[in-house]
């Protein structure tokens, strides 16, 4: 589903995503509708996810992106266990590539 640009930015909120290279934004609570804008075009991307993430942040960790939520807890156990950045940082990244990875599989 596309929606144009315009509306989304007028009735919309700012929000964040995946994908690095679009501008992001939400359908205001109670709605679930995230736009995914490329800045080159003058229509949005729209998917629906389960729980709207202004709503309530880890019910949209927990229903909508668990691969986040996993990343973040290896990334947390790997600082805990090592007092290093870095290595949690990486060990958050790789358990995130790796279960995207085996979520786009199936």
């Amino acid at each position: 589903m596309y929606l144009p640009r315009r509306y989304v930015e007028k009735h919309w909120l700012p929000s964040i995503g995946e994908k690095l290279d679009k501008i992001h934004y939400r359908e205001p609570p109670p709605g679930t509708g995230h736009a995914e804008l490329d800045p080159n075009t003058e229509y949005c991307e729209v998917h629906y996810d389960k729980v709207n993430p202004h709503q309530d942040p880890l019910g949209h960790l927990i229903e909508d992106s668990p691969e986040t939520l996993v990343a973040l807890g290896t990334g947390a156990l790997v600082y805990a266990a090592r007092k290093n950045v870095g290595e949690a940082i990486l060990a958050s990244i790789g358990s995130y590539a790796v279960l995207k990875l085996i979520k786009s599989l199936f």
